[in-house]
């Protein structure tokens, strides 16, 4: 139970700094939280984006993520290296999904160490 506590911590301190980047427009970093490529759902369209598109959408946004909320985080591990999570959506902008829930993966990569 403590593990699983660990990787529930563990990736949401990951999720919550890849969301604070988007809502501070910081596309270098949500660009390396982010796989390349990488699926997203948006309001209009599911796609496939590289690291590199996703930051020219960042960098050119015309609008603002005022607020996010990652309460109600369910955690599941897939693998030794890959963890899945789903939450109901609440507060995490209506310009990005229409009201449902929110669901992503995270797996780890070996980086060198100054690649962080």
């Amino acid at each position: 139970m403590e593990e699983h506590a660990a990787l529930q911590q563990q990736l949401l301190a990951h999720e919550r700094s890849y969301w604070a980047a988007i809502k501070d427009k910081n596309a270098k970093v949500a660009a390396r939280l982010t796989d390349d490529p990488c699926i997203v759902v948006g309001a209009q369209d599911v796609g496939e984006l590289s690291r590199g598109a996703l930051s020219k959408i960042l960098e050119g946004a015309t609008y603002d993520l005022n607020e996010f909320s990652l309460e109600g985080v369910r955690v599941r591990r897939l693998s030794n290296d890959i963890a899945e999570h789903e939450s109901p959506r609440h507060d995490l902008s209506q310009w990005l999904l229409p009201a449902g829930a929110d669901t992503g993966r995270w797996v780890a990569r070996r980086r060198p160490a100054n690649s962080l």
